[in-house]
């Protein structure tokens, strides 16, 4: 599922090469990801319109519209990517799982790719009006060390991995990057949060920012993930510490949990 820094990228994206054109036209494919509206809403509303300036919360790419004071709101799901084109070509997955399809004045087109249909796409006035992000904690790359420490004690019972993941606690962070954080942090994603010493809590936070910071200035998920990480390797499933360790894979707190069981013992 796109995180942090993915949305982050495709926020970058949209910033270069889709503000401020004129749409002419809006294509929907399938009306179960369309939220607060239907696909003649959408194209009534965005016909005509501009995207004048994007922002992410969380897992959630944010797109102001120049005339209506409305939002249009991206959330990507489990495989949800973007692209946008000048000419008439499409990739295989532009051609078969484009759900919304924008066109500009210019002819170039934007496309919201959605393989799976756990994506969603919110018409709104407000941020607030999408339930989730509403009930989202604070964004990964805004708090601070302070009230990072002070959610963990009010979570002491908890999996430190199903805490991470959980996006009322904390904004941005999914399965992939959960792992690649417990991974650089040496902890294993078993640990209840109760048993993670002052310096555990403390070099948590410190990898968190570091991980998304890398990862945003390399340019994921265009450019591959650094050799020393977790998830360049999920394909050999060896320790990037030590190829003679295997990494292992199992289920902790209802998701894929990889993990090496040497470093992270």
């Amino acid at each position: 599922m796109p995180e942090l820094p993915d949305v982050t990228y495709f926020k970058h994206y949209i910033d270069r090469v889709a503000l401020h054109k004129k749409i002419s036209a809006v294509q929907c494919e399938d009306e179960r990801v369309l939220k607060n509206t239907n696909c003649e809403g959408l194209n009534r509303i965005l016909k005509g319109e501009k995207f004048t300036g994007t922002k992410r919360r969380g897992k959630f790419l944010i797109i102001n519209l120049a005339n209506s004071g409305k939002m249009l709101i991206l959330h990507f799901g489990m495989t949800g990517n973007i692209s946008c084109r000048e000419s008439e070509a499409k990739t295989e997955d532009e051609k078969k799982y484009s759900q919304l399809i924008i066109e500009f004045h210019d002819g170039s087109r934007f496309f919201w790719i959605n393989k799976r249909l756990l994506g969603s796409v919110h018409l709104v006035d407000k941020v607030d009006e999408v339930a989730t992000i509403k009930e989202m904690g604070p964004d990964a790359l805004e708090l601070s060390e302070c009230l990072f420490l002070k959610l963990l004690s009010e979570h002491e019972r908890k999996n430190i991995k199903a805490f991470l993941m959980d996006q009322s606690n904390i904004a941005g962070l999914g399965n992939e990057y959960s792992n690649e954080l417990l991974f650089q942090a040496d902890i294993n994603p078993h640990r209840k949060i109760r048993d993670l010493s002052k310096s555990e809590r403390r070099k948590i936070y410190k990898v968190m920012r570091d991980m998304f910071e890398e990862a945003i200035e390399i340019g994921v998920p265009v450019n591959p993930f650094p050799g020393g990480w977790l998830l360049a390797h999920l394909d050999d499933m060896t320790c990037p510490k030590d190829v003679k360790h295997n990494l292992k894979k199992e289920t902790i707190a209802g998701r894929s949990a990889i993990y090496c069981p040497i470093h992270q013992a």
